[in-house]
């Protein structure tokens, strides 16, 4: 995964941004390998701000299925999105929040990273309200 990447999502340029995460993917399927936490992280992310819940959905339960010790640094942001993606579908459950939460008070990044993030993300009034602690 290169940096381009990085900065396209940040740009919010999200369609070239999946043509290069899904080239990427494919390319590592090729050579006989699943893709990695983080690329799968990145898709979910993409998936997500494009309003493609469903795909979002795939990833995070693949990055699930693999298991979370392997994100580190990026287990709070695997929790967000999770989060996220359930509560737009309607579908966050108590046991998810919780998770978040206690993710929340560890994560790694500073109030001004958090709140671009958050920003990116699109949260709603009534979404901040519900994910934040």
């Amino acid at each position: 995964m290169c940096s381009s990447d990085l900065h396209l999502i940040a740009l919010g340029q999200l369609d070239e941004a999946a043509n290069e995460l899904a080239r990427l993917s494919n390319e590592t399927k090729m050579l006989g390998h699943e893709p990695d936490s983080a690329l799968r992280l990145l898709l979910a992310e993409v998936d997500l701000r494009r309003g493609e819940l469903r795909d979002a959905d795939l990833e995070l339960r693949a990055i699930a299925a693999e298991g979370l010790d392997e994100l580190g640094r990026r287990r709070f942001e695997y929790h967000l999105l999770r989060s996220l993606v359930d509560l737009r579908r309607g579908e966050l459950e108590p046991a998810q929040l919780e998770r978040l939460h206690a993710e929340w008070k560890q994560q790694p990044y500073s109030q001004a990273q958090l709140e671009d993030w958050l920003v990116e993300l699109e949260l709603s009034a009534a979404e901040r309200r519900r994910l934040e602690p």
